[in-house]
């Protein structure tokens, strides 16, 4: 009753009322200044990289004719990372400060591009690589899918994953492989070992016999590595 009694009186003298929210008075100003930075350091991010957040420093405050200038400390990583960020003021420094920067990977997984039943089999064209933030998901070619089965009914744009299509089955590590590369209209094969175990779909490296180089490619099927560019 006296915490009724007390609202109800500062409502009546003009105080807080129900529903009532602070206002920061430069959240604007802030925002502004956070897109700008935003938009100085997004050109040097590597592309499975997002700005998630800009930890604007209180003191941050630009005068109509500021300006600001933003340069990563250090080359980008997931996470937290941290850019210089100058505040100018009639072309020269007024302030200098370390800024936090978020880092959000984003992937390209595997995505329905129609409604598929359990039971049904991947056909070309029902799955598509998308980007996504955060790790779950499959990276696999959608080539490397065609034919396998659904497991559970999956919804369009929903992740592809282990629980509802049979993924391919892993090659270990060591298996013996065929490397092929493709320089102008030529076709040239050679035979190499998969340095790690991987499904086929992924991109895989590859140490050739001939020259004992390990060049990178597309595991195609169980027993063959294509490479998008010439290197073995």
């Amino acid at each position: 009753m006296l915490r009724i009694l007390i609202l109800s009186a500062l409502v009546c003298l003009g105080g807080p009322k129900a529903g009532d929210e602070p206002t920061d008075p430069f959240a604007e100003a802030r925002a502004a200044v956070q897109k700008d930075i935003t938009t100085q350091l997004e050109p040097d991010l590597p592309g499975d990289l997002l700005i998630g957040e800009v930890s604007v420093p209180a003191t941050f405050v630009l005068e109509e004719g500021d300006s600001v200038r933003a340069a990563w400390r250090r080359p980008p990583k997931e996470g937290n990372a941290f850019a210089l960020v100058e505040l100018m003021r009639k072309d020269r420094v007024q302030r200098r400060a370390f800024v936090r920067i978020k880092l959000i990977a984003v992937h390209e997984v595997l995505v329905a591009q129609r409604e598929l039943a359990e039971g049904e089999v991947i056909s070309a064209g029902d799955l598509a690589l998308e980007p996504r933030i955060g790790g779950d998901g499959v990276a696999l070619a959608p080539v490397s899918l065609v034919g396998s089965s659904v497991l559970a009914d999956v919804e369009f744009g929903q992740l592809v994953t282990s629980s509802n299509v049979a993924l391919p089955t892993p090659i270990a590590r060591g298996t013996a492989v065929k490397v092929v590369v493709r320089v102008g209209g030529a076709r040239i094969e050679s035979h190499g070992r998969l340095e790690a175990t991987a499904r086929p779909g992924e991109q895989v490296r590859v140490r050739v016999r001939a020259t004992r180089k390990v060049v990178q490619g597309l595991l195609v099927d169980p027993k063959t590595v294509e490479l998008q560019r010439e290197g073995a």
